[in-house]
């Protein structure tokens, strides 16, 4: 099989494994088969395929039927794929007031959790979109990482703004920073400026109603550290507003 990895890219945002979204590539392209047929498109060991199968008939997503001399399988389509793990998600929706009440509500204990890896940073940055549409979400950040991945960050874009999720954002102030100004007012966003020899950051900050998020770009394997606990996100909420004062707005 000549692997689409652009395609195993996409898959992987929904959830999938590297061999799992290998086995749904082959089983697209081939359609209803043995797994003879799906191992040798897709390499992966036909132990491993069957397995894999398993997996995606547990979540609503393949199929086994039983024929005179063989079994065939397939996978839904990617339209259909879509559909499924949506409700799937509105599923697990519907439980978290269950979930609600097995978390301890107590202020003063702040949970904190830690996510690796860019498949990790990428999770994050997308359960910043889940609950309730509107809301703002403050940054302090150095953009250069998002400019280094344009088409991941236009995904994420579209998705905030979809969810009419407003930013304020604070940035060093350097010529290279100033590019996304133009499409603040239609993504939902105003950016301002520190001076650069005070404002530097190598951790990107993003703060919550109820958590604080940091997100380590430059590191050898990117990582994210999420404190949910409303008093710490208080503060942390403070100093943003009097940084926000001291910055520049370059629409003034």
């Amino acid at each position: 099989m000549t692997t689409d990895w652009n395609l195993v890219k996409k898959l992987k945002l929904l959830g999938f494994e590297e061999n799992e979204a290998r086995v749904y590539l082959a089983s697209c392209e081939i359609g209803p088969s043995s797994m003879w047929n799906i191992y040798r498109k897709s390499c992966i060991k036909r132990t491993t395929c069957y397995q894999i199968f398993d997996r995606f008939i547990d979540k609503g997503i393949g199929s086994r039927t039983a024929e005179l001399t063989h079994t065939m399988y397939s996978v839904v389509s990617p339209e259909n794929l879509v559909t499924a793990l949506e409700q799937k998600k509105n599923q697990f929706r519907d439980s978290l007031p269950l979930f609600d009440a097995l978390t301890s509500k107590s202020p003063s204990k702040p949970i904190i959790s830690l996510y690796e890896g860019l498949e990790g940073v990428r999770q994050v940055y997308y359960q910043g979109l889940q609950g309730p549409e509107g809301g703002e979400r403050l940054v302090l950040a150095n953009p250069g990482f998002w400019y280094q991945n344009p088409e991941e960050n236009d995904a994420f874009v579209t998705e905030r703004v979809k969810k009419k999720i407003s930013l304020r954002m604070i940035f060093p102030d350097d010529k290279q920073n100033y590019k996304s100004l133009g499409n603040d007012r239609a993504e939902m966003r105003r950016t301002r400026f520190l001076p650069k020899d005070q404002f530097n950051p190598a951790v990107e900050t993003q703060i919550y109603p109820n958590k604080v998020v940091f997100i380590a770009h430059s590191e050898k394997e990117p990582f994210a550290t999420v404190i949910e606990n409303p008093a710490i996100a208080q503060i942390e909420r403070q100093k943003f507003e009097l940084l926000w004062e001291a910055a520049k707005d370059k629409y003034e």
